[in-house]
């Protein structure tokens, strides 16, 4: 037997998800296009960078290197939704000469925090807080994702560098949002 009335807000969340559902625009990617993606999203790259920490005493911050070189792979998650390469080009020029550090200072939420925005491309470190790269470093990443994770002419991907004493991090290349 059918019930006879649905509680309203079971109703309400019925028409959101037939709404929702029906109008999400779906890509128009050919089973070609699918297949690239598929291989693109497959490549890890393992290499070494540095990873600093920092402390406070109230006052000011200090940096303190760690002893060891993060080692790290590069996944690549390009998809339609990913930034153009031009964009991540010049979202990478302003960090690729500097040797400040990119450090993650969001503790909540997302515990992202972007460096560099320019149109379609951000480039954020994400992870534990108060732990940082140098900015030449995280440029770094934004070139490795796309020279490696390309697809026509947009690109995406996450650098994971290994967990060690100075916690997680990882750098991101991203939609700016």
């Amino acid at each position: 037997m059918f019930p006879k009335i649905l509680h309203p807000f079971t109703t309400l969340l019925l028409l959101a998800f037939t709404i929702l559902t029906t109008s999400t625009p779906v890509p128009d990617i050919s089973a070609e296009d699918l297949a690239e993606l598929a291989v693109i999203n497959q490549r890890t790259i393992p290499v070494n960078l540095p990873v600093y920490t920092l402390s406070e005493d109230g006052k000011t911050f200090t940096m303190h290197p760690n002893e060891t070189m993060a080692a790290g792979d590069l996944l690549c998650e390009t998809s339609s939704g990913s930034p153009y390469v031009w964009d991540i080009e010049r979202a990478v020029f302003p960090l690729s000469f500097s040797n400040d550090l990119c450090t993650q200072t969001n503790p909540g939420g997302s515990k992202c925090t972007s460096h560099s925005r320019i149109a379609t491309a951000a480039l954020s470190v994400c992870g534990t807080w108060m732990v940082s790269v140098k900015c030449n470093g995280l440029a770094w990443v934004g070139n490795m994702v796309k020279d490696n994770c390309r697809w026509k002419d947009q690109a995406g991907g996450t650098w994971f560098y290994d967990n060690g004493s100075f916690g997680k991090l990882k750098g991101i290349v991203h939609w700016n949002n």
